[in-house]
């Protein structure tokens, strides 16, 4: 790549490696290589290897595929391939996070840890995957995802924002109840990421009745109401919520989905009021 390019500052395993195809695309001029190397390349490399190419370039896009032998396959390397596709898919930001991963060689399980597992498939992350795992590596294998199933306990943070960029306050929710006041809600939305319930019950000391809202899909919660001491609450399950500093390159925003043309999506949640 090094020779072709003529760039001083790629990575060596990059810079040593073949120069397979460039896929151009016309319409956002970015670009697509595809490198074959004689020894696994660590993301990282591959991403820095992306910038330096883009810089060169003057392009506002570069993603690196790799090619690999299919003998030099080792199951680490699905961290890897995770970090990849999150620019292509980005569904696969946040949901994938600190997931657990199993595997005897041919068969790999995504224990999720932030729920997501019904949204991974309907977008079929898990033939994604192994479709990657088939071009990279001319190798076959099955992607399967399941969720942790420990929800009795919840060990939440809770953001607010202030000028836009969220504080946090660590370990906002411990248990399986929130007990809420003007105090809190004045500081701003209460964002919970990562709720691995079911469902959220809003009930009051003073009277019987309450609403309880399904997270479907949906595994960020926020309640609100604004600091004028308006007579009500919004329950709002979310699949996103950030703030200023998130990333400004849309795909790459915390559970964003990416539909090609022609694809469709459903998500749902209801709301029971007793």
């Amino acid at each position: 790549l090094k020779e072709i390019l003529k760039i001083d500052d790629l990575p060596l395993s990059a810079a040593q490696a073949r120069l397979l195809s460039v896929l151009y695309d016309k319409a956002d001029n970015s670009m697509i290589l595809q490198l074959e190397a004689d020894e696994l390349i660590p993301y990282p490399v591959l991403s820095e290897a992306g910038e330096a190419v883009k810089k060169h370039l003057g392009v506002p896009s570069v993603r690196i595929y790799p090619k690999y032998a299919t003998e030099l396959f080792e199951p680490s390397y699905i961290h890897d391939i995770v970090q990849i596709l999150k620019s292509s898919h980005g569904v696969i930001n946040g949901y994938m996070d600190d997931a657990q991963i199993s595997d005897d060689g041919d068969t790999f399980e995504f224990t999720l840890m932030h729920g997501g597992v019904e949204l991974l498939y309907s977008q079929k992350i898990d033939k994604e995957i192994e479709k990657f795992i088939k071009g990279v590596f001319s190798k076959s294998v099955s992607v399967r995802f399941s969720e942790n199933a420990s929800v009795d306990y919840e060990e939440l943070d809770r953001r607010y924002q202030v000028n836009g960029i969220f504080n946090v306050e660590k370990g906002f929710v411990k248990g399986d109840t929130i007990n809420l006041s003007r105090k809190e809600t004045d500081k701003g939305p209460i964002a919970l990421w990562n709720v691995k319930s079911e469902e959220v019950t809003l009930t009051s000391s003073r009277g019987e009745h309450g609403v309880t809202a399904t997270l479907g899909s949906f595994n960020t919660f926020v309640a609100w109401t604004p600091a004028n001491n308006a007579q009500f609450l919004c329950l709002e399950p979310m699949y996103s919520f950030g703030d200023a500093s998130r990333p400004l390159e849309l795909s790459q925003m915390y559970g964003i989905t990416k539909l090609a043309k022609g694809e469709s999506v459903t998500y749902s949640n209801e709301f029971r009021f007793f």
